[in-house]
């Protein structure tokens, strides 16, 4: 097996290191989870292009966006939210005249909007999703 270059049963390509048995490679499930996750989101967006955004249309794009395109309507509500409550925040910090302390107050809310964390038992009917 360590001088054949051919794939092993199940795999498209050779291992990196052929001198490492397959039996001691663990597997990193995160950058898998995420390779995979990449592979869908290019299948179910082929005609979505990635654009860097201007000053005056990332504005826009944090006023306007609707995530229901892409998420559940429940999960969309929540992440429209966040967004529409950073978009608050973002508008004053232009501004020399904005209140820091009422900032700080509506940075901190945000922040622990942004925190929410997941509630019940993940894969039950009662599981509610987090927003982190």
């Amino acid at each position: 097996f360590l001088n054949n270059h051919k794939p092993p049963p199940g795999h498209n390509k050779p291992p990196l290191l052929p001198i490492i048995s397959l039996d001691y490679y663990i597997p990193d499930e995160l950058h898998i989870m995420l390779r995979i996750w990449d592979r869908l989101w290019n299948q179910g967006t082929q005609n979505w292009e990635f654009t860097s955004l201007m000053e005056g249309d990332k504005e826009i794009f944090l006023k306007n966006f609707n995530f229901e395109v892409i998420f559940d309507k429940e999960r969309a509500i929540l992440i429209n939210n966040l967004w529409r409550e950073f978009y608050q925040l973002y508008k004053p910090i232009k501004f020399k005249e904005t209140n820091s302390t009422q900032f700080y107050n509506q940075a901190k809310q945000w922040l622990d909007l942004f925190l929410t964390p997941s509630q019940g038992e993940p894969n039950t009917i009662t599981f509610k999703m987090g927003l982190y």
